[in-house]
């Protein structure tokens, strides 16, 4: 499994080269370990990180709070993709060795998934209002999910019968499931109730008493 991660030296009082940044400085990058133990992982070139765990790839060094970070991540058995919203990019790395390959332009890029023909999908945008496709060497094809107003892409993965399963956070509050995305994607069917929690009464919510263990109802 991969996972971004963040390492600092606390302070600057921590020395060790492989350990930790050096002063100031901060590490942005990816950790990778096993599934079946995520304490453990294979080691591989320049890998950092406090002894057992060396098994972070620092793509990034900067100043403290200044270092961008992956806020999207895909992998296959051979390649990692991580997308780097701030630079407007996502970089592309071996799978195993963690080595540097090729990186191509995508603007505000963020969550990924890989589609039954071998397409990356990347949400798009600040607030992730569409969700476009990409080639793994960075073309972009015509194929493009524009969510309706007020929709918004909390997370998103492609199924088995390779349709897109939009997570929307937006007022829908619903999963969006998207059919024929390699030809041209549109909204099929859509799991659970519209706007979720506030479908019944939308001016209403509720808090609950722990305390006294009732719940009290708010507008």
């Amino acid at each position: 499994m991969y996972f971004e991660g963040e390492i600092n030296n606390e302070g600057g009082g921590l020395v060790g080269a492989i350990e930790w940044p050096v002063g100031t400085k901060n590490w942005t990058g990816v950790s990778r370990r096993n599934k079946s133990d995520i304490t453990t992982g294979i080691p591989f070139p320049d890998a950092k990180g406090q002894a057992p765990y060396t098994y972070f790839k620092v793509i990034f060094e900067m100043d403290n709070g200044a270092a961008p970070f992956a806020i999207g991540l895909y992998v296959t058995e051979i390649e990692l993709f991580a997308a780097f919203s701030d630079l407007n990019k996502v970089m592309v790395y071996d799978a195993n060795t963690m080595a540097f390959k090729r990186e191509f332009p995508v603007i505000t890029s963020r969550q990924m998934a890989m589609d039954a023909d071998g397409m990356l999908w990347i949400a798009i945008g600040v607030e992730a209002t569409k969700i476009e496709r990409y080639n793994v060497n960075g073309a972009k094809q015509i194929q493009v999910i524009n969510l309706a107003p007020n929709s918004s892409v909390g997370d998103f993965s492609i199924d088995n019968s390779n349709r897109i399963l939009i997570g929307d956070v937006g007022q829908r509050e619903q999963v969006l499931i998207y059919s024929s995305i390699n030809t041209g994607p549109f909204l099929t069917s859509t799991f659970g109730v519209l706007q979720g929690s506030f479908s019944d009464k939308p001016d209403e919510f509720f808090l609950r008493d722990d305390n006294a263990h009732i719940d009290k109802k708010c507008s």
